[in-house]
């Protein structure tokens, strides 16, 4: 298995059984190392589906299921633990694949006999390449997957020194934990101060995806139009093997001259 740097890899773990089988949780955690590591919540009850394996039936059920990020380029190898499992001892087992596979799969029957058991699988080896120098944007930060990007301020008329709020927001499929703030563009005569950064996971079923907002406040020194350049976020798209960048709209935010202030105007754009 070859991929990039921070790219998404879904591990799941997946029992399939032709007899009437109790999942009990793992007997040997998964060894996993050099990866950022989110776990999809458990479930409540165990969905199971029908396949065919060289022509037999099986029940196949996912026990668990985690989204890993590598951290960094090198060879890897995960060590995936082991699982318990009791099987119930059936002498016509065969019959009872014909009778479909009825709900006491992966149940506790009290009155049949059950046999323990340990499985393991083979390690897993991943190579993970680093992100190509080829295009690489100035302002990349190592995000990876595919999002999208707004800006929004809260107000386009203030005074001198009164705050104006620039929210930014990246939304998508990735590590969204590890996102950084896209870095703003030079304002004269502006403090910038970080406010707030809030992170969400969204709904989500075989992929993490999230959305992460930064608040950043603008203090105006000096009366007239304040220009906000368009603000960059750039990051790699695997799938494509390409780096995209997308830009916020530039904001116009008029400062009005503030009482016992400096009245010396900001420049403005046609000046």
């Amino acid at each position: 298995l070859v991929v990039y740097t921070n790219q998404q890899l879904i591990l799941t773990y997946s029992l399939y059984t032709r007899q009437d089988t109790q999942y009990e949780g793992f007997s040997e955690e998964p060894v996993i190392t050099g990866f950022w590591i989110e776990q999809f919540p458990s479930p409540e009850k165990l969905d199971k589906n029908v396949v065919q394996i060289s022509g037999k039936r099986y029940v196949r059920a996912d026990v668990r299921k985690m989204v890993l990020f590598p951290q960094g380029s090198g060879e890897y190898n995960i060590q995936p633990g082991t699982v318990k499992v009791s099987v119930e001892e059936r002498s016509h087992y065969e019959n009872f694949m014909d009778e479909f596979f009825d709900d006491s799969f992966f149940s506790s029957r009290i009155y049949s006999r059950k046999i323990p058991k340990v499985l393991a699988t083979q390690p897993i080896a991943i190579t993970v390449n680093p992100f190509p120098e080829k295009d690489k944007p100035a302002g990349f930060n190592g995000a990876s997957g595919h999002f999208t990007f707004t800006g929004a301020v809260d107000k386009r008329t203030v005074k001198q020194n009164e705050p104006v709020t620039l929210t930014l927001t990246i939304e998508g499929e990735g590590n969204i934990e590890t996102l950084e703030r896209p870095p703003l563009p030079e304002l004269a005569n502006v403090q910038v101060y970080d406010s707030d950064v809030s992170s969400q996971l969204l709904d989500r079923k075989d992929t993490v995806m999230g959305r992460k907002t930064f608040q950043v406040v603008l203090m105006p020194e000096l009366p007239g139009d304040l220009d906000i350049p368009p603000v960059e976020f750039s990051f790699f798209d695997p799938r494509s093997e390409k780096y995209v960048t997308l830009r916020t709209e530039a904001f116009r935010i008029r400062v009005q001259p503030g009482e016992g202030e400096p009245t010396s105007p900001l420049k403005t754009r046609e000046e």
